[in-house]
């Protein structure tokens, strides 16, 4: 009732980018023992909204809902610790936080590695549509849920209202509704982006340096000449337009 009750708000809203978010814990078989992975369910479009591209394999489609083994997508870290399984084909061994059950997923793509989780490691992402199929999972896991809607940044904060006015009191509870996200100055390349600007300008000012000295010590050895074409009548622009073709020419040398 919770998701029929949020996602047709959203829908009336005519937003196409949206998922749901629920994170879990889960234990995953690997060569050297059981370990522990932070297993992520969500919805297809996650994947859009995130720019996450499998380096093998695929991402989580709709149609996964309906098969008998749940699929997951994990990251490569997991992926190496598992043994590096074949994707699409061979199934891993998950395990409930408390050992007592279990049971077999299909592993349908692997992300690459990302500097951005470097050090959170093991990760997975499942169907929200078939979490329940995870061994150990119950309704009390699911009752922390999130659904993030993408929308453009001019529309966030009349989108926000709206939801939370929707949302504030419903038959399936209460909903609090927030904007957030990551402009290019948050991710990281604002500063990458300032830091080639000023490299970018210390190469032309050192290149316009480099310039007027060729200049200078053209003049200087041209001194005579210029004063034998000053002496016929050469005008000062004439003189100037020759020196700076030579400039040119130079240049063109340099670059080549």
């Amino acid at each position: 009732e919770r998701d029929e009750v949020v996602l047709r708000e959203i829908d009336r809203l005519g937003i196409d980018q949206r998922t749901r978010y629920t994170p879990l814990t889960l234990r995953y078989q690997t060569g050297s023992g059981v370990r522990t992975a932070q297993v992520t369910a969500v919805d297809p479009a996650y994947a859009d909204m995130f720019r996450l591209r499998p380096e093998q394999g695929r991402w989580l489609a709709d149609s996964d809902a309906r098969r008998l083994a749940p699929a997951v997508v994990v990251n490569s870290e997991m992926w190496e610790l598992m043994g590096r399984p074949e994707v699409g084909r061979d199934t891993v061994t998950l395990y409930a936080v408390d050992g007592q059950t279990s049971g077999q997923a299909l592993l349908v793509g692997v992300l690459p590695e990302d500097p951005a989780n470097a050090g959170m490691g093991a990760m997975a992402y499942t169907p929200m549509a078939s979490v329940q199929e995870l061994p150990g999972v119950e309704d009390t896991d699911l009752s922390y849920a999130e659904y993030r809607v993408w929308v453009p940044p001019e529309e966030a904060d009349a989108v926000t209202g709206r939801l939370n006015s929707a949302l504030r009191e419903t038959d399936a509870g209460r909903f609090e509704t927030y904007s957030g996200g990551f402009s290019f100055e948050d991710s990281g390349f604002g500063t990458l982006r300032t830091a080639i600007i000023v490299i970018a300008v210390v190469i032309l000012l050192l290149g316009a340096l480099g310039l007027v000295n060729i200049s200078l010590v053209t003049v200087r050895y041209r001194v005579r000449e210029i004063g034998i074409r000053r002496s016929y009548g050469a005008t000062g622009g004439r003189i100037f337009t020759g020196v700076m073709m030579g400039l040119v020419g130079v240049s063109a040398v340099i670059a080549a």
